[in-house]
């Protein structure tokens, strides 16, 4: 058998370098792969929206059951818990279609209770009053 391999490698040196590349081109894919999963699974949010918070709480994937927010409200020193409520949102015109591109642009909404853990100020406007009212921010 190895001498087989050997004569097919003296007649066709080609194929031991394809081999080659395939093994390396392969280990490439493998190694990017992982990293964007490794990317994915460990992504957290960004901070910008929490740094008017002295503390930030967060469970397993950034989740908090609600039985946790009550236990950490039981304890002793703390002071006031508020709990973070994010979800997709799209802003839809009178026809029901998108005002933004529903691609490259991150489009959240979050509970109007958490607004006092962000920096984040109203300057035109009224707080929303009603679960029919929502609250827009600016485009940048």
């Amino acid at each position: 058998m190895l001498s087989i391999a050997w004569r097919t490698l003296r007649r066709q040196p080609g194929v031991l370098l394809g081999a080659f590349l395939m093994i390396v081109i392969g280990s490439g894919l493998i190694n990017a792969f992982a990293v964007i999963q490794h990317s994915a699974t460990h992504a957290e949010a960004p901070v910008e929206r929490y740094s008017a918070t002295p503390v930030v709480a967060g469970g397993a994937a950034g989740l908090f059951t609600p039985d946790a927010v009550k236990r950490v409200r039981e304890l002793p020193s703390v002071r006031e818990v508020v709990p973070e409520l994010t979800f997709t949102a799209i802003v839809l015109d009178e026809h029901g279609q998108p005002v933004l591109p529903l691609t490259g642009i991150a489009q959240f909404g979050h509970a109007v209770t958490s607004a006092k853990l962000t920096p984040f100020a109203l300057r035109e406007g009224r707080w929303p009053a009603g679960p029919d009212e929502v609250l827009l921010d600016r485009e940048r």
